[in-house]
């Protein structure tokens, strides 16, 4: 069944409430209470009028409440933006052929699993960036699956523009972007040069990706900071993937 087609605004909208609210879900779960309420303890101790409470047992009860209200409100934003969507991975094999919507689940599923696969489930990623790089790239040249070292440039050229976009932002590292989306492009390079496509054989790419990025992370560095890191890391893709996907 082919999917509709909505106008972009429709599409916008919801995807910017989404992003607000991970937003929200992050900063919840980076709060620490203890810490933002010591001072308050404090002032609370040297204040001239009586209190029912003292002010350690207050700062305590304050803080108790402050992390129901926290673990509510991540735990409701996780449920109503990040449901359970094996199936969008799946289209991960489509490559610039799928429309926007569905492009982007895939690669916000497949960067959110690499991202959890690197030990960063805490960093923030925003579906909107990933829509806007599949408005830049939709419109290139043909796919031609074909023609690999043409596919291989369009897959570091998403990648390096996945990567710069802001979906990932807040990382005090400033290569982990690119080594996620890099990761993702040896992925997806891997599923084109196999001839399953099934969700046994994405989930294993991905997972080959990621020890990849693991054993050649100084690599991945160096093309990041080297003077053309598109073709640089289209010809990392080129001398990778063909090998990885006879393996």
């Amino acid at each position: 069944m082919t999917r509709p087609q909505f106008p972009d605004v429709l599409e916008e909208a919801p995807r910017l409430v989404k992003d607000l609210l991970r937003g929200l879900r992050h900063n919840l779960r980076q709060l620490d209470p203890t810490r933002d309420l010591e001072s308050l303890a404090q002032n609370a101790a040297a204040s001239p009028f009586p209190l029912p409470l003292s002010p350690l047992a207050l700062a305590a009860e304050l803080v108790r409440e402050t992390r129901k209200a926290a673990k509510f409100g991540s735990s409701l934003a996780r449920d109503i933006i990040d449901p359970q969507q094996d199936d969008a991975l799946l289209a991960l094999v489509e490559g610039r052929h799928a429309d926007r919507a569905t492009f982007v689940q895939a690669r916000y599923q497949a960067a959110r699993y690499l991202m959890k696969r690197m030990g960063h489930n805490d960093t923030l990623l925003l579906e909107r960036p990933i829509a806007r790089v599949w408005a830049e790239t939709a419109l290139s040249s043909s796919d031609n699956r074909a023609n690999s070292e043409n596919h291989f440039a369009y897959l570091a050229d998403q990648a390096l523009r996945l990567a710069q976009s802001g979906a990932i932002s807040e990382s005090d590292d400033r290569h982990f972007p690119f080594r996620i989306f890099s990761a993702l492009a040896l992925a997806e390079a891997l599923l084109a040069l196999s001839p399953n496509h099934d969700s046994a054989a994405i989930m294993g790419a991905l997972e080959i990706a990621a020890e990849v990025m693991a054993l050649r992370q100084s690599t991945f560095d160096a093309i990041m900071d080297g003077f053309d890191p598109a073709a640089a890391l289209a010809a990392e893709l080129k001398l990778l993937a063909p090998h990885l996907a006879e393996a």
